[in-house]
């Protein structure tokens, strides 16, 4: 989400309407303003998860005496273990 946003916020445009300024109005204006628009609004959205994310692991560290770094752990292991679910019932994993 994070990269998504970024890259659409930075990129603004394609590069032949940075370079020309010929003003044959193309379009690609309105294309590169609503990229940009839906950019920042993905920034958006990664900041609020991010900041609710922060105060629950701050709560869950504190009510369960987890340390920082079990917690972080625990998280990235339960990640994995979704992933390679989602790599089989999807049918992805090519040997």
């Amino acid at each position: 989400l994070i990269v998504a946003g970024v890259g659409l916020f930075m990129g603004g445009g394609s590069s032949k309407g940075k370079k020309g300024g010929d003003g044959d109005g193309d379009g690609d204006d309105g294309l590169s303003a609503s990229s940009q628009a839906f950019g920042i609004l993905l920034l958006f959205i990664s900041l609020c998860f991010d900041g609710g994310t922060g105060a629950y692991e701050d709560k869950l560290m504190s009510v369960h005496s987890v340390g920082p770094f079990d917690l972080m752990y625990n998280i990235q292991l339960g990640k994995t273990i979704l992933a390679g679910v989602g790599l089989l019932v999807f049918n992805q994993v090519h040997l």
